[in-house]
């Protein structure tokens, strides 16, 4: 198995993020003492990575060890990671409550349900937005309630697209994304788990059908079944190229949390189309924090020579604190992803870009023409990448964003 070569930095905060804490303990503090840590490069990697509540939960326990501006610094962001927690939850739990009532069936993924899962604590799993996913044909009635009775603003798209151009652009993407006017939560509701539909297609009422609950302030709020979810994790941070170390803590987490049923979950990668990121995600996560992966995953791992060169530049990549690049990513997509359906999917996004219809705005009646100017829109594109009409992170960017 390759192992990545790694800072001291990056090494400590594995031992911070294991899914084991408390048996690192005694690791943590003797690595404290025996290596001369950057601090400031240790919260540069806190920060990308995403892993505040874990670390300084970990690093706390060892406070006459660590500089007093250091640890005041990582209390501050932790503090602010929870408030942002529970202001998500509070908005979660009112989009469940209206969601009831209106019969619109849906499943939290990610974020706070999922550090419910994994530690008990909505709060210790760092988390930017709040994810949902439900049926496509409900996506209209959420819209309105959400807009309406709950104070979102809809930002991706953004608001003022025509009818024409929303529903070219549902058909093509994953998700619509909104903006709590007041309170600044981010909510991206999901009405399929990727843009290129071969990659994990599960039909929603599979979904549904099969869901478990977490409970969150006395509100039952739906969330995958462990099958799914190890599906789900796996293909959505092994396509985003496992840049950022949280997508690798949460995959030993539910290593660890309980025994997972293997041969279920190898079966049903194998019927969605993901196995090669399954395989990689538990690999990945074993090899980083020194886990024994399942005998199943050794050996499809083994089986499949390809993924050792993908291990290799995963190993890497993730201490380089940014984003693949487009072309880096654009392999990674071909890798994963059946021929047949990613040059489908590369065909489709060359036409039109979401930023298109703000920057050259046409009545439905013309929408045709928005297909004779792409050329002319990608030349804008490409030598504007720093105003406004620079793609938006999740619509526009066709390798990076394709699962965001």
């Amino acid at each position: 198995m390759h192992q990545p070569v790694q800072t001291i930095e990056f090494t400590l905060l594995l031992l911070l993020t294991h899914p084991q804490p408390e048996k690192q303990q005694l690791n943590i503090k003797q690595f404290l003492t025996e290596n001369n840590i950057n601090w400031s490069e240790l919260l540069k990697d806190i920060k990308w990575h995403r892993v505040t509540p874990q670390a300084y939960e970990s690093l706390s326990k060892h406070s006459e060890l660590i500089p007093d501006e250091i640890l005041s610094q990582l209390k501050q962001s932790c503090l602010q990671c929870k408030k942002r927690t529970l202001q998500q939850a509070a908005s979660l739990i009112k989009i469940a409550k209206l969601f009831d009532e209106h019969n619109i069936r849906f499943i939290s993924l990610k974020g706070l349900t999922l550090s419910q899962l994994l530690y008990s604590d909505i709060t210790m799993r760092e988390a930017h937005d709040i994810d949902i996913i439900i049926d496509f044909n409900d996506i209209g009635r959420a819209e309105k309630i959400l807009t309406g009775a709950l104070g979102f603003t809809r930002t991706i798209p953004e608001i003022k697209v025509t009818d024409r151009q929303i529903q070219y652009l549902d058909v093509r993407f994953k998700d619509r994304v909104y903006q709590h006017v007041e309170n600044n939560v981010h909510l991206e509701v999901h009405y399929r788990f990727n843009s290129i539909e071969q990659c994990l297609p599960v039909p929603f009422s599979s979904l549904y059908g099969n869901i478990l609950t977490v409970q969150i302030n006395q509100q039952r709020i739906p969330v995958l079944s462990n099958v799914h979810l190890w599906l789900y994790q796996s293909v959505h941070g092994s396509m985003s190229g496992w840049y950022r170390l949280h997508w690798l803590s949460d995959i030993a987490s539910m290593m660890e949390a309980k025994t997972p049923d293997w041969s279920t979950i190898l079966q049903a990668s194998n019927q969605y189309g993901c196995r090669r990121n399954l395989v990689e995600s538990v690999m990945f996560a074993s090899s980083l924090y020194q886990l024994s992966p399942p005998e199943q995953i050794q050996q499809a791992f083994k089986a499949d020579k390809k993924l050792a060169a993908q291990l290799t530049w995963v190993s890497q990549a993730i201490k380089a604190r940014k984003n693949p690049s487009t072309l880096k990513s654009f392999r990674r997509l071909l890798f994963f992803v059946p021929s047949k359906a990613f040059w489908a999917f590369f065909v489709d996004n060359l036409r039109i870009s979401p930023t298109d219809f703000s920057f050259f705005p046409l009545p439905d009646r013309l929408f045709f023409i928005y297909y004779w100017l792409r050329p002319v829109f990608r030349i804008i594109r490409v030598f504007n990448k720093n105003n406004s009409i620079t793609p938006s992170p999740r619509h526009g960017r066709r390798f990076q964003g394709w699962n965001r």
